[in-house]
């Protein structure tokens, strides 16, 4: 747990001159980020496959960011704390329930997945800062990078995080 929070703490403490946009620096902060907040969820053992100690993320993207979703997967890193980190690029919502979900598209279309997966019970990100409406963990960029959790979500997805989340979070507001 120490590890978490050193890695965590780390990240969030970056500064960062990044834009909206999608760019390589922001895909790879989250890219490393993303997998430490997973490591977060209380209830992580029941999420991932034990007999692998397998994290799967499934990213989800509209059609016309499958650029931006391939671009992610390939700067996860394989390997975190011991389990393996597993990446599903799809367009649309699996069968499978995976650990950890990642929208990656336009408002409308993560307003439109997230109530499909809402009752999943797991962490949803968006690769965009914006997309906290429609997520539950997104990062803030500005002189400092921080989770940016939308609580309202977090209650919808019925989710507990580890509490030190919540001392360096920030809480987007609807």
């Amino acid at each position: 747990m120490k590890k978490v929070l050193f890695f965590l703490s780390f990240f969030l403490l970056l500064n960062v001159s990044a834009t909206a946009e999608i760019d390589k620096s922001l895909l790879l902060m989250e890219s490393k980020v993303f997998p430490k907040i997973i490591m977060l969820d209380r209830n992580l053992q029941e999420k991932i496959d034990k007999k692998s100690k397998t994290i799967t993320i499934h990213i989800y993207y509209e059609r016309g960011f499958e650029k931006d979703a391939e671009e992610f997967a390939s700067l996860m890193k394989k390997n975190i704390y011991g389990y393996h980190v597993k990446t599903v690029i799809s367009d649309h919502v699996l069968k499978t329930v995976p650990t950890a979900y990642i929208i990656v598209g336009s408002q409308k279309y993560g307003m439109k997945l997230f109530k499909k997966i809402k009752d999943k019970k797991r962490i949803v990100f968006s690769l965009f800062p914006a997309g906290a409406s429609y997520s539950v963990v997104t990062l803030e960029i500005g002189t400092k990078v921080f989770p940016l959790l939308n609580m309202k979500n977090l209650k919808r997805v019925g989710l507990k995080f580890n509490p030190i989340i919540y001392k360096v979070a920030k809480f987007y507001e609807n």
